[in-house]
């Protein structure tokens, strides 16, 4: 089974647990609520692992898959996420 990781487009809903929609989980809203420097870094960096993650598996794209999680896992606001 592969992984799927789904980035929240801004303005968008989440869909919740319990199956509704939660407006108050939208990019928009956690932008707001979290104070994390470079933000919008992570958020780009994220979209290119989706990317990877979309395509797929072969030697070069995991390779990609692999430098392009080791790029998000050291960035300031990621580490401040996993605190």
């Amino acid at each position: 089974m592969r992984a799927r990781l789904r980035l929240i487009r801004h303005g968008e809903s989440v869909q919740s647990r319990h199956g509704g929609t939660d407006p108050g989980l939208s990019v928009l809203g956690a932008r707001q609520a979290l104070e994390l420097p470079e933000l919008d870094r992570l958020y780009g960096e994220l979209a290119k692992l989706e990317a990877l993650a979309s395509r797929d598996n072969d030697a070069e794209v995991l390779a990609a898959r692999q430098a392009q999680a080791h790029t998000v896992a050291t960035l300031k606001p990621w580490k401040l996420l996993l605190k």
